[in-house]
């Protein structure tokens, strides 16, 4: 931490599917905001960014829709979070959620950011779901999770999850 204090401060990306996650991880990001530190929120437009920009979150602009397939739209938001880890440089990139954790993940392991965190807000796919839906949603996270230097858990099921399916 000394080390990034010297050149500046620390600048964290956090990656979310939408503007109320920003609102409801405002009580956990105020203890950062009073360190010299910068925090970003990359996600959707939304009501909410309002609020978290007058506290000091600074707000980037990101396309991502809910759909579970959006190609286009899939490609140009990895494409947005591309170009905010290039031109911020972030120290840290903290993704959330399913469908922002995995491009989010992969994005800023492209652009080569110091280090990559992801919280697990619940997995899309559990031990009952069809095989061929599971392999395939645990495949992407699996991938996804290359990128990532730690995994944050929210439940002990979905530890139990990710473990069996050594997705990390």
């Amino acid at each position: 931490r000394e080390a990034l204090m010297r050149a500046g401060p620390i600048k964290i990306g956090h990656v979310w599917s939408s503007d109320l996650m920003v609102e409801q991880a405002m009580p956990y990001l105020r203890p950062f905001l009073a360190e010299p530190w910068k925090l970003y929120a990359i996600c959707p437009e939304g009501p909410r960014l309002q609020a978290a920009e007058r506290e000091g979150i600074i707000c980037l602009p990101l396309a991502l829709t809910r759909r579970l397939l959006d190609p286009m739209g899939d490609a140009v938001s990895t494409a947005q979070i591309v170009r905010h880890c290039l031109r911020e440089r972030f120290d840290i990139v903290h993704t959330h959620n399913i469908k922002a954790g995995l491009i989010g993940r992969v994005a800023a392991g492209l652009t080569r950011t110091s280090r990559i965190v992801h919280t697990m807000h619940g997995m899309p796919f559990d031990m009952e779901t069809p095989v061929a839906k599971r392999l395939g949603h645990a495949g992407l996270e699996w991938i996804a999770c290359r990128f990532a230097d730690r995994i944050l858990v929210q439940s002990e099921e979905d530890q139990r999850t990710i473990l069996a399916h050594r997705l990390i």
